[in-house]
């Protein structure tokens, strides 16, 4: 997160606004930002809060990243969020998780658009860990700015599209199966399309090109 921070701090989004004024900072900023929780409860605690109304469904319509969003705000009228990107980073415990998320929370659409990255065993414990290698870091951030540099439409080898569309056709049957636990068939509805998407961003990482 520190590298992130150091390469491009205006990425990161307030997490604190009103629905109105998280609004209001997109239309006049960048329409595209990432929200960052170092614990997945803050953000469950932004949708109980009074003035964060509608937020929860607000983020729903932007993770489909509509080409336009269009809104009537009390202090300041309509405002316009043109291609609205959003990301969402935050972590927790896997107990966390199965308490607080409930089948009603994936039914609903909002946590199946999040992908889950589990450890399930900790690999090491370093009670004094070494100084920041600052060469790393360096080569990190350059690498960060390659990727902002390539632009376009990434092609797909014929072969490699072959093998998408076979798995995407099975990975979708199966989202329709009835013995499939309440709620997973909205997780499996998205798998493809993210499955994709990491695919692109691992050959972004080796090629640096589309």
């Amino acid at each position: 997160m520190k590298i992130l921070l150091s390469y491009k701090p205006s990425l990161f989004l307030p997490r604190e606004y009103s629905t109105e004024r998280f609004l209001i900072h997109l239309s006049k900023t960048s329409s595209m930002g990432l929200l960052f929780f170092s614990e997945l409860a803050e953000l469950l605690n932004q949708f109980k809060r009074s003035y964060s109304e509608g937020i929860l469904a607000l983020l729903t319509d932007f993770y489909d990243c509509p080409n336009k969003y269009e809104r009537e705000t009390q202090k300041e009228g309509l405002q316009t969020i043109e291609k609205p990107f959003l990301s969402i980073l935050g972590a927790s415990t896997l107990e966390w998780l199965n308490e607080n998320i409930s089948e009603g929370h994936s039914e609903g659409g909002f946590w199946p658009r999040f992908l889950f990255f589990t450890a399930r065993h900790r690999k090491r414990f370093d009670p004094f860990p070494p100084p920041e290698n600052i060469e790393q870091r360096n080569i990190l951030i350059y690498t960060l700015r390659e990727f902002d540099d390539v632009q376009g439409i990434m092609s797909v080898s014929d072969p490699a599209r072959e093998i998408y569309v076979r798995w995407a056709i099975a990975t979708d049957a199966r989202a329709d199966d009835p013995k499939l636990p309440r709620g997973l068939s909205k997780y499996l509805a998205r798998i493809q399309p993210y499955a994709l998407k990491i695919a692109m961003l691992f050959e972004l990482s080796e090629s640096r090109e589309l």
